[in-house]
């Protein structure tokens, strides 16, 4: 009987041993892969992406770590607004990090609608990179217009931002986005493709931006920000608004 128990105390110790070794695992790979980012031999030029989910942001934090750019999420759809915005805009402005709004186009409400949320919402600033235009599907708007529909709303809302802006806006677009409406193909603009830890090949065409790590973590920010890198051979700075190649106007 004292056998029997001591088998099982045993078993139980081992059990419980390789149950702590396998969490201690599964944490160290879930803290790598937060702290993970492209190597900047091959992609020199390596920014961020935040919202308010990312928190407080210290951009001279985020600069002494060698962010070179931040996209900051300003407006969504027809009226929703990222509450930090204003903030970070504002402090980005006074950094040595290029800045630039990032508007997520919503398919259920009108090009004119978004353009004139995004116009009311971000003051126009010649030292601003160009803007970002995220397009992806949501779990809000259900709806898929036509192809046709889609890409003539996009030059109605491009043509309304940009005027704006005074630069061509980069197009992040989504593997399911792309799939669905061919927007790489559609609509010359640099784009901005996603893709935790691989880099991404499902455009038409070479990306300019990639967002390597969807969930980073790092000092400057008590939340999670997107990290981002710059494809080399683009011809593109984000922080200019001139590319060494002239990319077509959608109209």
């Amino acid at each position: 009987m004292v056998q029997g128990r001591k088998s099982v105390r045993n078993w139980l110790i081992i059990i419980i041993s390789v149950l702590l070794a396998l969490t201690g695992l599964i944490w160290t790979g879930f803290s790598m892969a937060r702290s993970w980012t492209p190597s900047r031999e091959d992609y020199p030029l390596q920014g961020v992406t935040v919202s308010a989910e990312s928190g407080t942001i210290s951009w001279r934090a985020l600069a002494a770590q060698g962010v070179g750019f931040g996209y900051i999420e300003a407006t969504r759809g027809a009226n929703q607004r990222d509450p930090r915005f204003i903030e970070n805009y504002r402090k980005a402005r006074t950094s040595d990090i290029g800045f630039a709004p990032l508007h997520h186009y919503d398919l259920c409400s009108l090009a004119s609608d978004q353009a004139q949320n995004f116009v009311t919402t971000v003051p126009r600033n010649d030292k601003a990179m160009p803007a970002a235009i995220a397009l992806d599907f949501s779990e809000d708007c259900t709806t898929r217009p036509t192809e046709a529909l889609v890409i003539s709303e996009m030059i109605t809302f491009l043509n309304q931002i940009e005027g704006h802006m005074g630069k061509r806006a980069v197009l992040r677009i989504s593997p399911e986005f792309e799939s669905e409406y061919q927007i790489s193909a559609a609509i010359s603009r640099e784009i901005w493709l996603t893709g935790n830890y691989f880099a991404p090949e499902y455009a038409s065409r070479p990306w300019t931006l990639w967002t390597a790590n969807d969930h980073y973590s790092m000092d400057g920010a008590s939340g999670p920000i997107g990290w981002n890198v710059v494809q080399p051979a683009s011809g593109t700075d984000p922080q200019s608004e001139t590319t060494k190649d002239s990319v077509p106007d959608a109209d």
